[in-house]
């Protein structure tokens, strides 16, 4: 079963903090520049394959969510979002 430190930690980069601005992230900037204080992130997808190719897709303003659940497998996250700009895919 999975380490709830494996989802949230002050002191380390984890996802679920990124998605509520807490943790590591509390600090963070919102990539939303409205003004009216929506927290939004740049999500980075980097994706390769066992024959070398590889691509990125950057979707560069996010709004998240995220849903914890626990079942006898674990916990488990699963996100969902919406992107604001256009995707940029290299």
């Amino acid at each position: 079963m999975a380490n709830v430190n494996d989802l949230t930690n002050a002191s380390a980069h984890r996802m679920l903090d990124a998605i509520r601005q807490t943790g590591d992230w509390a600090s963070a900037t919102s990539v939303e520049t409205i003004g009216c204080g929506v927290w939004a992130v740049k999500v980075v997808i980097s994706m390769s394959n066992a024959c070398g190719a590889s691509a990125t897709i950057t979707l560069p303003k996010c709004r998240l969510t995220g849903d914890l659940s626990m079942s006898e497998e674990g916990m488990r996250l699963t996100v969902n979002g919406t992107c604001y700009e256009s995707p940029v895919i290299a």
